[in-house]
């Protein structure tokens, strides 16, 4: 029993040894980053539903008419800065609309 196991484990490290030799590759890294624009994108989404809590915390009483203006105002900012990024982005790689 013993040694069919140490057999199982000696095949299996040579196989990963020698696998890198012929060519046989896999990644067992995370996928690669996204792209800028996935990752304003992405961003977008986080600002957006920000927004989205922010006036349903407003609306149970949660927060004050003050400050739900100026938190909205920053999300605001944030978000039109985004787009810019992603038209600036968009007119550079030539592509279209964005939905």
């Amino acid at each position: 029993m013993w040694i069919a196991l140490t057999i199982a484990i000696a095949l299996t490290l040579l196989a990963w040894i020698v696998a890198p030799l012929f060519g046989v590759r896999r990644s067992w890294a995370p996928r690669e980053r996204a792209t800028a624009a996935e990752q304003l994108e992405a961003e977008r989404g986080k600002i957006l539903r920000a927004l989205k809590d922010l006036e349903q915390e407003r609306d149970a009483g949660t927060i004050g008419e003050s400050e739900y203006d100026e938190l909205r105002r920053d999300y605001l900012a944030e978000a039109a800065a985004v787009y810019r990024r992603l038209d600036e982005i968009g007119a550079a790689s030539g592509g279209g609309e964005r939905g």
